[in-house]
């Protein structure tokens, strides 16, 4: 969407139909939001997320993952995009993917971030293994 002065922005748009009592459409409310500090924090998140020396990766609550960055890719000699919809299952021994369950469920449950850290040092070997794991 462009702005009065003529700036591109990034919007979101949401449209709710109107319908008569006879079911037909009346018309359409529309409602555009301005997003472009989301955007922007998304950049520098992403930004981080590819440029920091430590492994890292996301996984939805079943387990699967949903992103890495190119560091974590790497090790396996794969592109990032090539994790999305995988689980551990498809990479490592099942007594690995036992273990990094129980470690995952263990780190779910976390609330606090000094909690995290704690747990990071007792699951992982941060310094040797440089991996995040971020549910």
């Amino acid at each position: 969407m462009k702005t009065s002065n003529g700036d591109l922005i990034w919007v979101s748009l949401s449209v709710k139909p109107v319908f008569d009592c006879e079911g037909k459409l009346i018309e359409s409310k529309c409602i555009t939001t301005n997003i472009i500090k989301l955007k922007n924090a998304e950049v520098k998140y992403r930004t981080l997320f590819d440029n920091i020396h430590l492994m890292v990766f996301t996984k939805d609550q079943n387990f699967i993952y949903k992103t890495c960055n190119e560091l974590f890719a790497n090790n396996f000699n794969i592109i990032s995009e090539e994790f999305t919809g995988k689980t551990d299952y498809d990479y490592f021994p099942k007594e690995f993917v036992d273990k990094f369950r129980e470690n995952d469920k263990s780190i779910k449950q976390i609330s606090r971030i000094s909690d995290l850290i704690t747990a990071m040092n007792t699951f992982f070997r941060v310094d040797s293994m440089r991996s995040v794991n971020l549910l």
